[in-house]
């Protein structure tokens, strides 16, 4: 007997590196997505980006060739909250890691979702609570951290705010499963929750490291491929984006303290663009 599926309508609000992975992994669950950004060529750029992936899955036998349309046909760009159905039971964020940005997000879906939807932050460091606090629904907000790529990422963490409901905290776990990926609860909401709250010491360590001459960020990137990691720490710095390294850095020095805080040379190239 087939299992029966939770959800079956998803919104996707942020349609770039994060977002347009969540979209196409749900599609891949066979669950109806509604993709929100803010310009067209955003959102092209997001569902090309979507086809291709899916491609490539294709062709390592990841998913059915003949299915690649069917996928594709499950989600629906949105250019304007009003595309996205009130009766929509869950929506993730994933618009860049600014507090003041992430809260629009989540007080325009407060709006549109009726009461009992669940909106859920792709956040990978910021406060739940915080996000929760935008909207008149806490008890219903939570973490999902997808980790980047998505459609390759089996772990995300689920995240418990001061005040999400255990219904809703166990619901998203659930989503988890239905999605097809491996949930890992994290049931105190600090910054970074549980992965990059252990990885930034680490990378504030090879910041010292490059910032005082010691080493390149290429000759760590390569000692680290020789300990049998696929990418190294500055490999993955422009994988997921030299500003949202930034901003991850400049979140903690203000939650933990100044040793955090993002090293002038990073602060530099982020500056030139």
């Amino acid at each position: 007997m087939a299992k029966e599926r939770r959800f079956d309508r998803v919104a996707v609000i942020g349609g770039g590196d994060m977002g347009h992975g969540i979209a196409e992994v749900c599609a891949i669950a066979g669950i109806k997505v509604y993709l929100k950004d803010v310009k067209q060529d955003m959102l092209d750029t997001a569902m090309a980006r979507i086809k291709s992936s899916l491609d490539v899955l294709a062709r390592k036998g990841k998913v059915q060739a003949g299915q690649v349309d069917a996928i594709i046909s499950l989600i629906h760009p949105c250019i304007d909250y009003a595309m996205i159905p009130c009766d929509t039971p869950v929506a993730i964020e994933a618009v860049p890691e600014i507090m003041a940005l992430k809260q629009r997000v989540f007080a325009e879906l407060d709006k549109i979702l009726l009461p009992n939807a669940i909106i859920a932050s792709n956040t990978s460091n910021l406060s739940i609570t915080d996000l929760a606090a935008a909207t008149r629904r806490p008890g219903q907000v939570v973490g999902l951290h997808f980790f980047n790529p998505a459609v390759i990422m089996d772990a995300i963490e689920v995240i418990k705010g001061e005040r999400t409901a255990p219904e809703t905290f166990n619901a998203a776990r659930g989503f988890v499963t239905d999605i097809g990926k491996l949930g890992i609860p994290v049931l105190k909401d600090v910054p970074g929750f549980i992965v990059n709250r252990v990885q930034v010491s680490a990378q504030v360590l090879i910041n010292k490291i490059v910032e005082i001459g010691m080493a390149t960020p290429g000759e760590i990137d390569a000692m680290a491929r020789k300990m049998a990691q696929p990418m190294g720490p500055f490999e993955i710095f422009d994988f997921v984006g030299l500003d949202v390294v930034k901003h991850g850095h400049d979140y903690f020095a203000r939650m933990l303290g100044p040793d955090y805080a993002s090293p002038v040379w990073l602060d530099r190239l982020v500056a030139a663009g």
